[in-house]
């Protein structure tokens, strides 16, 4: 019988993944930094010691973004210590475990952004640990979108919150010209697979160009809604207009579209 530990369950990822688990009645524990005693090694030693998980997946990482500048004040020093003190609790008692999963991201090949970088080291410092290791995966995944995600600093999630708070957004969008995003429910499908040593494959990708990707958000918004905001890209106004052929996903957009609409006007 399988046992989840699962590390960064106050991640976007991390509480759906949770969420995924108990739906499928998945016996797990998470740590956050406000559950038990966080990520010190006293903590994950206790907890190996009473729950003994047998698959580890790791979501802990400080913040999600793009933007070099959301990243000034963080300790650099301290941003994977709990990883150190996981690979020390492991070490400390031999435990016998069947999986480490840890999850990363495509753009650290694509960027060269702070966050690149950083997740770069991270799975550096795993592949250390585990370099002989074939109970090692990292799983590069795409950016997520869905229902839930409320970050400020990804852009699906700051698009809805602007045009609803404020009926407008300016976006200045030039560096990169298409992204690739991933629905959350594949996601969670995709992560639970490796968890069970199953191949994957990613069939499931939406790239799409940012601008159109705005404007099919806009082409619900105003024929499904009567919602008409204004939106400013590059100094110039676009309108709506539906540039996703793909039934399944726009079938996920337009769920994505009903759940930021419901959750963020009644918490207005």
């Amino acid at each position: 019988m399988n046992k989840l530990l699962i590390l960064g369950a106050r991640s976007y990822l991390g509480s759906e993944f949770c969420k995924f688990l108990l739906k499928l009645n998945i016996d797990l524990i998470s740590v956050t930094e406000e559950n038990h005693d966080g990520y010190t090694f006293n903590n994950l030693k206790k907890v190996f010691e009473t729950e003994q998980p047998n698959i580890i997946v790791d979501f802990k990482f400080p913040k999600v973004s793009s933007n070099d500048d959301d990243y000034v004040n963080i300790n650099k020093n301290e941003l994977f210590l709990p990883q150190e003190n996981l690979f020390n609790v492991l070490t400390n008692l031999d435990y016998e475990f069947k999986k480490i999963v840890l999850i990363s991201s495509q753009q650290v090949d694509q960027e060269k952004s702070i966050y690149a970088i950083l997740k770069k080291q991270q799975e550096d410092i795993y592949k250390k640990n585990f370099k002989s290791d074939n109970k090692l995966n990292i799983f590069r995944l795409t950016t997520t979108y869905g229902p839930r995600d409320l970050s400020d600093s990804r852009l699906i999630p700051h698009f809805f919150r602007e045009i609803i708070t404020n009926k407008f957004i300016e976006l200045n969008i030039t560096n990169k010209e298409f992204g690739e995003y991933i629905f959350i429910d594949d996601a969670m499908n995709y992560i639970w697979d490796i968890c069970q040593n199953k191949s994957i494959d990613q069939q499931n990708i939406m790239k799409i160009r940012y601008k159109d990707l705005i404007t099919t958000f806009m082409f619900i918004l105003n024929s499904k809604h009567n919602f008409s905001p204004k939106v400013i890209w590059n100094g110039q106004e676009i309108q709506g207009k539906n540039c996703i052929q793909n039934i399944d996903h726009f079938k996920n957009i337009n769920n994505t579209v009903e759940w930021y609409l419901e959750s963020l006007f009644n918490n207005k």
